[in-house]
């Protein structure tokens, strides 16, 4: 079909990850002249078809820059909330072609789908409009040139939101990523371990800790967590179209994070979002005693009881008549974070399916090869 209506328009191109214990490089175009960005920089590849001649060109070095905290740390406040940094402070270096050529491609879906939103009520109106004529043979016959207007009208409406669907199809990142022997087992069993965990009873993203006061609350905790529910599924972003349903855990106060190989997604909005490097990516795992109020799930163990007014020493306070026990829950707590933000906490019911999970990351981890610069 020639491109009639949009003469702007750009197929994205294709983007082939290669992942392996040295991390992940990526491949866009090809044919002729194909670009490859990796953790050592970027590289041009050039070759003129039938001759078997070839020319490579680096542009960069690669490597990114190394975070350091100067003094002591600040002192900590009374309430301190759990949330990333921003996308843009996110993004890994070694990256940051294939982000732009994410953004890109959904800049350009989102331009296509406001047109769409205009196209195709315009394009069900002037098909209705042909069928009432077509259906009436005095209109048909006697009104023939108005007959041929309606009717090219349309036709043409409907060859706009024909051509803006496959415009659409065609700007979506088709991206093949292949994932080295050494990886793809340590990658599989991950993938295994986040299934048992979507399946716990409860999982909570842990929003922002604050400091109690136990003489004025009467509590024994130290500590209030301020959670929301939420679910982890295996899926794909829409940001690319590859062949790997992936690890995706959702998040109640930024981006949801979808963990490839190779790479975290983390993803605000279509416009919004971050390629980390998963060598970045750290992952903090322990236990936590919680006391538990809104009932304990049937899949978590109970450790201990606290009262609900109590004094220091953890003995109820005699000045509360209603006072009552309440469940402490043996939790599992798992913890994102990266130098450059990343920090996203989250609580879970099962504690031996969150311990198993972050086993299989840290085996996962253990491939990838220690980063070098040169």
């Amino acid at each position: 079909m020639a491109w009639r209506f949009r003469k702007s328009f750009r197929i994205v191109p294709g983007v082939r990850l290669n992942v392996s214990s040295r991390g992940v490089s990526a491949t866009i175009g090809g044919g002729a002249l194909s670009l490859n960005v990796g953790a050592n920089g970027a590289a041009v590849n050039a070759n003129l078809p039938g001759t078997g001649l070839s020319f490579r060109h680096r542009l960069a070095a690669g490597g990114g820059a190394n975070l350091a905290l100067d003094g002591p740390p600040p002192s900590q406040p009374d309430r301190v909330e759990i949330q990333s940094a921003s996308t843009y402070e996110l993004s890994s270096d070694a990256l940051a072609e294939l982000q732009k050529i994410l953004t890109d491609a959904a800049r350009e879906q989102q331009e296509l789908a406001a047109a769409m939103a205009s196209a195709e009520p315009n394009a069900i109106t002037k098909n209705e409009r042909l069928d009432r004529w077509s259906n009436g043979l005095i209109f048909r016959h006697v009104f023939k040139k108005r007959f041929l207007a309606i009717t090219s009208e349309a036709e043409e409406a409907s060859a706009l939101l024909a051509e803006l669907r496959e415009q659409s199809r065609l700007a979506l990142v088709a991206t093949h990523i292949d994932v080295s022997d050494v990886l793809r087992r340590p990658f599989g069993r991950l993938c295994d371990a986040f299934s048992r965990l979507a399946e716990c009873s409860k999982i909570w993203d842990t929003l922002a800790i604050q400091k109690t006061d136990r003489f004025r609350e009467r509590t024994t905790a130290a500590h209030a967590i301020e959670r929301k529910s939420v679910r982890f599924a295996l899926g794909a972003s829409d940001l690319l179209i590859c062949e790997w349903k992936v690890p995706k855990l959702a998040n109640a106060n930024g981006g949801d994070l979808y963990l490839y190989p190779g790479f975290v997604l983390y993803r605000v909005s279509r416009q919004s979002f971050a390629v980390i490097d998963a060598r970045e990516v750290s992952l903090r795992f322990s236990a936590t005693r919680f006391i538990e109020e809104e009932g304990v799930p049937p899949d978590s163990e109970t450790v201990g009881q606290a009262w609900k007014k109590a004094n220091k020493d953890g003995t109820p306070d005699r000045r509360f008549a209603a006072n009552y026990r309440i469940p402490i829950v043996k939790y599992g707590e798992i913890a994102f974070t990266t130098a450059s933000g990343l920090n996203e906490v989250y609580l879970i019911s099962n504690y031996a399916a969150a311990e198993g999970f972050a086993g299989a990351w840290d085996s996962y981890q253990a491939t990838f090869e220690t980063q070098t610069q040169s």
